[in-house]
């Protein structure tokens, strides 16, 4: 995709350039939000005929021949209604859209909900999220920012500790719970007694943007970067103005970017030639002030031996070394494909909650950097039938050693929560080897590893009668063994569903 066409590329390092006139009208255009790969461009517009006369989201969709985004059109679908619409963010994967909406419902005063993606541009009517004890002072603005993870939601409002007007605060989603937890205040130095407003947060999860006109060197509404240097969300780096053109003496807000093109920018502003009003403006962002790479990891979720695409299931990914839930994701329904995005510096591991299922879960290393910004990986998942077999992928042992690494724990986890789930499955965990070595020293591993991984099952609670130990070493290798690779596949531990 070219992200600008080479003509309006070299304006931009120079100043900002507002969007085309088929995105831009005389009208009031703002709150953009940019679907990951910066094809898709979600908008409000005010008082526009084919409407309903308030705030209706509207969409533009990147057209190469132009090499810009192409003529906007009516979102429609039961998103909008006539009460006011507002686009806040949309998850990596495209299947779900945060926006503001008038729910007037008066068991939960939040006034967000997800609208998910039927196929092609067509939505569904937004369910309400259910944020614990929401409360924003009556009369006070709302806007919000979904984190690229889809489990963290950016808030700006007058809540609780709030220093005088909006101030920024933080929700988490619980997956287990199907809630948001109740927003954190994201502290005094990002927050002043004036107001903080339309905060984004980067694919990183650590660099937040956010716009205010409470600092010494506010000039207006002005946007601010600042860096998360902790899981507290307390402390950060001292905010800092972006430079002009990013700023301007007019307000400006509602700064964004596309999670695989972060080197444009694109923002709001009442600053305009033609007229006083909001218009949409993109302008590239220098290097200083972007944010951490990630990678994209993107894939289909099969069913193991068909390979049948398997839709609407729930991706989980963790960093095994802090044994934390990162994020989420939903397979499309019809085609069972995903996408995540995943910050480097550490092992992850991928895995599928689906019924009647049990994930191949899969673990990517990005302590370094890939030599691609994207990875394709396809998540297969086994049925859970009588005499399935299962590889664990995601066990860790040292070079020819039985002790199963601390980065193991998430899928021994797994395997104790079926079992508990499933009380009267038994199964047979087998161990492999490659065949480097003598034969009886292989043996004597294979066993030895399949029966730690037994021990961690009765020390979390599994009978031992539910529970068969078989070493097998090097006599059933799944690939050559000639290779490093091949040797790397035949090293493995399976489980084999006994009874159900």
């Amino acid at each position: 995709m070219r992200t600008l066409s080479a003509g309006l590329f070299w304006l931009l390092w120079a100043q900002r350039v507002p969007l085309p006139p088929y995105v831009n009208t005389p009208l009031h255009e703002s709150a953009p939000v940019l679907s990951a790969d910066g094809r898709q461009l979600f908008f409000w517009r005010l008082d526009d005929p084919i409407g309903y006369g308030a705030q209706d989201i509207f969409y533009a969709t990147w057209d190469d021949s132009l090499g810009d985004f192409g003529p906007a059109l009516h979102l429609g679908g039961g998103v909008n209604d006539p009460r006011g619409n507002i686009p806040f963010g949309i998850t990596p994967d495209g299947q779900y859209l945060l926006v503001y909406k008038e729910f007037r419902n008066p068991q939960n005063p939040c006034e967000l909900g997800f609208a998910r993606r039927l196929a092609g541009d067509l939505w569904t009517v937004p369910v309400q999220l259910r944020i614990q004890n929401f409360a924003s002072r009556s009369g006070s603005s709302l806007t919000a920012a979904l984190g690229w993870d889809g489990r963290t939601l950016l808030l700006s409002m007058n809540g609780p500790n709030a220093l005088g007007g909006e101030d920024l605060y933080v929700s988490f989603y619980d997956p287990e719970k199907r809630l948001w937890s109740e927003p954190r205040w994201l502290g005094p130095l990002l927050n002043s007694p004036a107001d903080e407003v339309t905060p984004f947060l980067a694919p990183d999860g650590i660099t937040l943007y956010f716009s205010t006109n409470g600092r010494p060197d506010s000039k207006g509404q002005d946007i601010y970067v600042a860096r998360r240097l902790d899981e507290s969300w307390q402390r950060w780096t001292l905010p800092q103005r972006l430079p002009e053109p990013l700023n301007s003496s007019a307000d400006d807000y509602y700064f964004k970017f596309a999670a695989l093109h972060p080197e444009v920018a694109y923002l709001v502003s009442t600053d305009s030639i033609e007229r006083w009003g909001r218009q949409i403006y993109r302008v590239l962002l220098p290097e200083a002030y972007r944010p951490r790479p990630v990678v994209v990891v993107e894939g289909r979720v099969l069913e193991q031996g068909t390979q049948r695409p398997i839709g609407g299931t729930e991706i989980r990914y963790y960093d095994l070394a802090q044994n934390t839930l990162e994020g989420t994701a939903v397979s499309d329904p019809a085609t069972g494909e995903y996408r995540v995005l995943l910050p480097l510096g550490a092992i992850y591991g991928i895995l599928v909650q689906n019924p009647g299922y049990f994930s191949l879960s899969e673990y990517i290393d990005l302590r370094q950097a890939p030599a691609k910004a994207s990875l394709k990986k396809d998540i297969e998942v086994a049925p859970l039938l009588v005499g399935t077999v299962i590889r664990l992928n995601g066990l860790f042992f040292a070079s020819g050693d039985s002790t199963l690494q601390p980065e193991s724990r998430l899928e021994l986890e797994r395997l104790a929560w079926l079992l508990s789930d499933r009380p009267t499955m038994r199964i047979e965990i087998l161990g492999h080897t490659d065949s480097t070595g003598l034969f009886e020293k292989n043996m004597e591993l294979s066993w030895r590893r399949a029966h730690a991984v037994a021990q961690y099952l009765k020390a979390r609670g599994v009978s031992p009668d539910r529970l068969q130990i078989r070493a097998l070493g090097p006599t059933h290798p799944v690939a050559d063994n000639r290779t490093p690779e091949g040797r790397a596949k035949n090293r493995r531990v399976e489980f084999r569903i006994l009874s159900l």
